[in-house]
């Protein structure tokens, strides 16, 4: 009697690279405009890394960013490798240096490094002052809503003194409700109280 033979067991499928980004995409937040520039406000580099750097490690990708110049530009590439296949990933941020000196060059270069990570991952940085508007918007007290014409019909109708046509108005609403015919039946409740020699109260 033969042995039996093992069943070859099934591979797990490997996430390719563009699977992990994916994943990190749909994953990551949207990091906070809170730091001051001279008349805005920006998501500082420290903070982008910050929020990149966890979904990197847990998808085993590697994150390099090489500064390098294209004639007058200055800009890096931006490389992602994946450490479980060598699958590589990559793009080049360029942008013109208005203050070519070494702080010039090195803000510039952490202009280009920001703004490659937030393109890549596909963030937008959110305003904290909005988010601040927002919240406090949340913590208003509702509006009271307008009154509705038949609300307002009736607070007519207890003003009116004749007795006969509140009777008339209020027969006639009951019969018909719709949008213009309340809204003509008010006007004619509002000319009532004029005629009476008051204006009506809300």
């Amino acid at each position: 009697m033969s042995e039996p033979k093992e069943m070859p067991m099934a591979k797990q499928k490997i996430p390719t690279l563009l699977e992990k980004l994916f994943s990190i995409q749909c994953e990551i937040k949207n990091p906070i405009k809170d730091t001051q520039g001279y008349g805005y406000k920006y998501a500082t580099l420290e903070q982008v890394l910050d929020l990149i750097k966890p979904h990197l490690e847990k998808q085993k990708l590697l994150l390099t960013q090489v500064p390098m110049n294209e004639g007058q530009m200055i800009g890096v590439e931006t490389v992602i490798q994946c450490l479980t296949d060598d699958e590589v990933y990559q793009n080049k941020f360029f942008v013109e240096v208005p203050k070519k000196d070494p702080q010039g060059y090195g803000s510039a270069i952490t202009y280009c490094r920001r703004y490659a990570l937030v393109s890549m991952f596909n963030l937008a940085p959110e305003d904290d002052d909005g988010r601040a508007s927002i919240t406090e918007d949340k913590k208003l007290p509702p509006k009271n809503p307008a009154p509705s014409l038949t609300d307002q019909i009736d607070n007519c109708l207890k003003q009116i003194k004749d007795k006969e046509f509140t009777q008339k108005v209020a027969a006639f609403i009951a019969k018909k409700n719709d949008h213009l015919s309340l809204a003509a039946t008010l006007s004619r409740c509002q000319a009532r109280l004029k005629e009476q020699g008051q204006a009506p109260r809300k």
